[in-house]
C-alpha cells in the first residue's frame, strides 16, 4: 500500500465550474495557481505552476462559493485518466488532484471556512525528521 496524497496552497486561477451527477452529487472543477520566484545570476525567476483540482461532494459545495483568486488550501490525491478525443487516434492523458480537505479564506480576508484549521492536518511527528 502506498500514499497518493498532496498539498496545495495558491490562488483560484478562474471561477469554479459546479455541476451535479444523475444522483445529485455535486462536482466542482477549477484550477489553482502556484507562484515561485527565485534569485538566478542577480536576475530574478518567476514560474507559476497550474493544478486541476475537482472537489466533491460538501467539499464541492464550499468550492462552489469561491472566485477567481481566492486563496486556497488543500489536501488532495492525484488522479489521471485517459480519454480518446474526437477524431484522434491515440489515446490523451488528463490529471487533476480530487480534494479530500478544503481550506478556504474568500477574498484573502476572513475567518478560515467550514470550521477547518490548519491542527486539521495533523502532526507530522518529530519535526527533526523531516527531511527538509
Amino acid at each position: 500500500m502506498g500514499v497518493n496524497m498532496t498539498i496545495i496552497e495558491g490562488n483560484l486561477g478562474r471561477d469554479p465550474k459546479t455541476s451535479s451527477t444523475q444522483g445529485g452529487r455535486m462536482r466542482t472543477q477549477f484550477s489553482i495557481a502556484v507562484n515561485e520566484s527565485w534569485q538566478q545570476n542577480g536576475e530574478w525567476k518567476k514560474h507559476t505552476e497550474w493544478f486541476n483540482v475537482t472537489a466533491w461532494g460538501k467539499n464541492g459545495e464550499r468550492a462552489s462559493g469561491l472566485m477567481k483568486g481566492d486563496w486556497v488550501f488543500i489536501r488532495a490525491h492525484k488522479r489521471t485518466s485517459e480519454y480518446m478525443p474526437k477524431g484522434a487516434s491515440e489515446k490523451k492523458q488528463f490529471t487533476e488532484f480530487v480534494v479530500d480537505q478544503l481550506i478556504t479564506k474568500p477574498g484573502g480576508a476572513g475567518a478560515l471556512a467550514g470550521g477547518a484549521n490548519f491542527d486539521d492536518f495533523g502532526d507530522i511527528g518529530d519535526k527533526d525528521d523531516v527531511p527538509f
